[in-house]
């Protein structure tokens, strides 16, 4: 190997050819893409294959887990949120009525104008919602219950700090629970 004249620069008295020329690095290169598009097509056929399997769970069975779930929870406001959610699927899968953008007291204030319509026989008249069209007396029996936990609900959501006895929250639960049940499961 020689040096220029200032010993800056080697000189080389073959032809240096860079690493990226190399057979190696060709090779390698050559390979590593052919790998990584076999990744690109196993990574595309595992989403397929995973969409394609999967299905929609029913409402009525993400209602009964959430119940079970709730029954270990100890943060009261957090069971209280958690059990505004299930009701509010509730009405929305079994009374063909979407609840789930509706703040509790919009909910009760709904409830009532179905008693109205269920009282005065206007189901057939003032169809506004699927609770007067179907299972109307279902929920008429449970007017008061479901009133009352909406009630504890909106409180416990704007009051924060308000304590409530564990006998309340598991009474409210069952209430629930019962009401899901008798709807859902009806002989």
């Amino acid at each position: 190997m020689l040096q220029d004249e200032f010993g800056i620069y080697d000189i080389y008295t073959f032809i240096h050819v860079p690493f990226w020329r190399t057979v190696f690095f060709k090779r390698f290169f050559f390979f590593s893409a052919i790998l990584f598009v076999f990744f690109l097509i196993w990574q595309c056929l595992q989403l397929f294959f995973s969409r394609a399997k999967t299905k929609d769970v029913p409402v009525k069975l993400t209602v009964l887990t959430l119940l079970d779930e709730i029954r270990k929870e100890q943060n009261i406001s957090l069971v209280y949120t958690k059990l505004s959610f299930i009701l509010r699927l509730f009405f929305t899968d079994a009374h063909e009525t979407d609840m789930i953008s509706l703040t509790e007291h919009e909910i009760i204030r709904h409830i009532d104008t179905c008693k109205w319509c269920i009282e005065n026989n206007k189901i057939n008249v003032g169809d506004h919602c699927g609770i007067c069209k179907a299972n109307s007396l279902s929920l008429y029996h449970w007017e008061k219950e479901i009133k009352n936990i909406l009630e504890k609900i909106s409180s416990i959501k704007y009051e924060a700090g308000q304590l409530l006895s564990k006998e309340t929250v598991v009474n409210d639960i069952n209430m629930v629970t019962i009401l899901v049940h008798s709807v859902y499961f009806k002989k």
